[in-house]
This record gives C-alpha cells, sequence and structure tokens, in this order.
C-alpha cells in the first residue's frame, strides 16, 4: 500500500529508509520535522547516516538527554569519525528476588543498591563512544573548518563507496550499522554483491575482499561527497 507523506514527523519507519534512498533535501525534510522533546532513536540515526553537518547542531542538543546521547553520539561519529571514547561504569540491573530481606528494604527505601563484600558496586566498567557534550564540542571547535556545508560525509571523509567498506570491515562497528552500511552499497552504488551481517565469518570475508576489489575498480566513477541513488548523482 501507498505511504502517505503525513507519515513523515508522526510515524518512526520512514527515517530509515529515507536515510538509506534520500537525496541531500532529505536531510532539511528532517530537521524541519525534528522533534523538540523527545527524537527516536531512528531519527537521529537517519541524520548520521545521510552525512550532512546541518544536523550537527541537532545532535549536540540530543547529547545533552539521556534517552537520546547514546544515538546522538553514535550518529555524530558516522559524520566526523571522531571515534571519541569513554570509560563509564555500568551498574547491574537489580532482581529484587534476589536481595535479602535487608537489602529489598533499603533499595525500596532509598535505592540504595548491594555491594559486594568490598563495598564496591555490582556492574562493570566498560568503553563507548562519548555521551559527554563538552567532548564533543572540543573536537568540533578544533575540526570544524575540514568539513564543507553541501558535502555528504562518513566517518569524517567524503561519504564514497570506501567509507561504507571501512564500516563493514571495522570491527568496532556495530551489527545494524554493518548491516545498513551494505544496504547504502546497494541502493546508493549499485553493488551486486548478496551479504548479511549474521553470516558466518569467512562468508564474510569472501564477500568483503570482493566487495573491496569492486571499490578498488570503480574508484573513479564516484565523485566523493555527492548524493547518489542506483549508481547515478541526484541533487
Amino acid at each position: 500500500p501507498t505511504r502517505r507523506s503525513s507519515d513523515l514527523g508522526t510515524r518512526n519507519w520512514p527515517y530509515i529508509p529515507i536515510a538509506l534512498g534520500g537525496s541531500r533535501s532529505a536531510v532539511a525534510s528532517l530537521l524541519n520535522i525534528a522533534p523538540s522533546d523527545q527524537a527516536h532513536p531512528d531519527f537521529l540515526l537517519a541524520l548520521g547516516l545521510l552525512g550532512d553537518i546541518s544536523a550537527i547542531d541537532l545532535l549536540f542538543e540530543s547529547l545533552k538527554k539521556e534517552h537520546s546521547a547514546a544515538a546522538a553520539a553514535q550518529s555524530l561519529n558516522l559524520i566526523l569519525g571522531a571515534e571519541l571514547c569513554e570509560k563509564v561504569f555500568i551498574p547491574e540491573e537489580i532482581d529484587e528476588d534476589e536481595l535479602t530481606s535487608e537489602e529489598l528494604e533499603k533499595f525500596k527505601n532509598d535505592k540504595t543498591r548491594p555491594t559486594r563484600l568490598d563495598g564496591t558496586p555490582f556492574g562493570e566498567n566498560i568503553i563507548r563512544l562519548s555521551q559527554n557534550p563538552a567532548d564533543w564540542n572540543e573536537w568540533w571547535g578544533k575540526n570544524r573548518q575540514r568539513f564543507t556545508p553541501g558535502v555528504r560525509y562518513r566517518n569524517g571523509m567524503p561519504f564514497s563507496p570506501a567509507c561504507l567498506l571501512e564500516n563493514l570491515q571495522y570491527e568496532k562497528t556495530p551489527h545494524r550499522i554493518r548491516q545498513l552500511a551494505y544496504e547504502e552499497l546497494v541502493i546508493r552504488y549499485d553493488v551486486d554483491f548478496p551479504f548479511e551481517a549474521d553470516l558466518f565469518v569467512n562468508d564474510q570475508l569472501r564477500i568483503l575482499n570482493d566487495m573491496a576489489r569492486w571499490v578498488a575498480a570503480n574508484k573513479g566513477r564516484f565523485q566523493s561527497g555527492s548524493w547518489y541513488f542506483a549508481g547515478q548523482i541526484v541533487s
């Protein structure tokens, strides 16, 4: 069935398809309906996939909100390629059924969490993309001159098949971003290699090697930083 244009801004399903195949005008369309309070993660991810620096200010604002900080950091990294990381402690989720009566009373009264015998809380330290607005603002202040309005970016470089191949090959790329990078290669550049991010590693490596050869052979065919659909440049 045909989807109504009014779905944009009222439903979340269009964001990723728009990012995978839209032209630069799609960025303005998304920014025009930007939520003022709570941006859906797919809305923010779409801006990152589209790769236009006109979305940077909105992504910076989204970093300040707990519910959207992770998606905003991912999208900023997709565009800027800064790889800004931070070490954070993630508390273990509380299962009230496993607490003693004394621990449960404390937790219910003042949210006091149980601790190990040495007094340290249950949980783990992880390394993740920084969700600290100060980190990103400092980096942007030092590197903004490298980015040109109107140019499409991925990983801090003008958008190209090579950038998408990098997303597929990089060991830290999240699973969903890898799958979307493959779909971008198909939709944007008319690449014809079957690929799934869930394939066995050996199968993935074989296909990625084929893709790498295709990228090298077609290096002069595409203008980096421009918008493509089905192998043809679009405005």
